[in-house]
């Protein structure tokens, strides 16, 4: 997958300058694992290699995972990108709403895409006019409780009280306000 075709519409120190400014927010300023694996995944997407990024390379790469490392059981690539993913969408929520370049990791991929606010589409919110209405009809409603399967306690006759039984049909009470 190419992420960059053609000539970027941004250059790299626009992209440098956005990696520190995402880094200089509350969301990433205490997070160095984070703050590696997103240089890492920029530089391998600038580099031209978005295709060959792989979650064992990122575990070898960037989390010092050994040789041995084995993605199937080992999940800390695709917990920490879930993360980086969460963080950077709260960042361009909140501090980097109005930043002109936006560092995305699309879910299923590990490349890094790059949007200039030029490309964000804003939605247009369709006009709807406002229709008088008159006011509904209010109707009363009774307030019921129904419960089923009570013991029918009298509590005018203590006899009937305690030989108190079941009964299958549902009690049902206005209540009284």
């Amino acid at each position: 997958m190419s992420v960059i075709q053609g000539e970027p519409p941004f250059t790299r120190s626009q992209v440098t300058a956005e990696i520190d400014r995402i880094f200089g927010s509350p969301y990433f300023c205490d997070s160095p694992i984070l703050q590696k694996l997103l240089t890492y995944l920029v530089e391998q997407s600038l580099a031209g290699n978005a295709g060959n990024i792989k979650e064992y390379s990122i575990g070898t790469e960037v989390f010092q995972r050994g040789p041995g490392f084995d993605p199937r059981m080992d999940s800390i690539v695709r917990v920490q990108v879930s993360v980086l993913r969460k963080k950077l969408a709260a960042y361009y929520e909140g501090p980097g709403s109005r930043d002109e370049l936006r560092i995305e990791v699309p879910r299923g991929h590990y490349a890094t895409q790059f949007i200039t606010r030029s490309a964000m589409v804003d939605v247009e919110v369709p006009h709807v006019e406002e229709v008088s209405r008159t006011q509904p009809k209010r109707r009363t409603i009774e307030p019921w409780l129904a419960v089923a399967g009570v013991d029918y306690l009298d509590p005018f006759n203590p006899a009937e009280t305690s030989a108190a039984t079941t009964t299958d049909e549902a009690v049902v009470l206005q209540l009284v306000s």
